[in-house]
């Protein structure tokens, strides 16, 4: 963030998942509140057999899928668009990512068939149904195309963390700064 009349600004940089723009508000304006940690959550052990029934399409919106799969024993989600993640699971139903601060609750029916999905981020509890084997809509990433519109270069490391690079915007705010400051 940037306080033009203040002339202070903080710039944060993470390798997490976790939103860091209220450290950055914070360190201009310390009346503005700190957000809460995510919680800890503890992984337990699930065999493959319970892992498998979990597998599919889940439709979160029209053009945005997430992928469930198993990998090397593990449950792995990927987003239309977005890097495939490792899902640790809590109960049998219950998984967490550790990229970020978001959850995944499995529906079943009476007859314990995986019906969907609920996507806990953000605040936000997002159903998404199982579509495994009905026709998709062609997935596009609406994320990427917004970023790449706006001018802001997007990266992803190699541990799948991502990153905006607001480098026009801080250069802006920087000449600004400078230009009152030469008055």
């Amino acid at each position: 963030g940037f306080d033009p009349d203040r002339g202070v600004g903080a710039v944060v940089l993470t390798n997490s998942g976790h939103g860091t723009d209220d450290i950055g508000l914070h360190l201009i304006n310390s009346a503005l509140p700190l957000r809460k940690p995510p919680a800890e959550r503890t992984e337990i052990e699930l065999s493959a057999d319970i892992l498998e029934t979990y597998v599919g399409d889940y439709q979160l919106a029209p053009n945005f899928v997430l992928t469930i799969t198993v990998i090397d024993g593990a449950l792995w989600g990927q987003a239309t668009g977005q890097s495939n993640f490792q899902i640790y699971p809590e109960s049998e139903t219950e998984f967490f990512y550790k990229v970020v601060d978001a959850q995944i609750t499995f529906e079943k029916d009476d007859s314990g068939n995986v019906t969907g999905l609920v996507l806990h981020q953000g605040g936000a509890d997002m159903p998404a149904p199982n579509s495994t084997g009905t026709e998709l809509p062609k997935q596009t990433s609406w994320i990427h195309e917004g970023v790449i519109r706006r001018g802001y270069s997007r990266s992803v490391d190699s541990a799948g963390s991502q990153m905006v690079s607001l480098w026009g915007h801080i250069r802006k705010s920087a000449d600004e700064l400078r230009r009152k400051r030469s008055m």
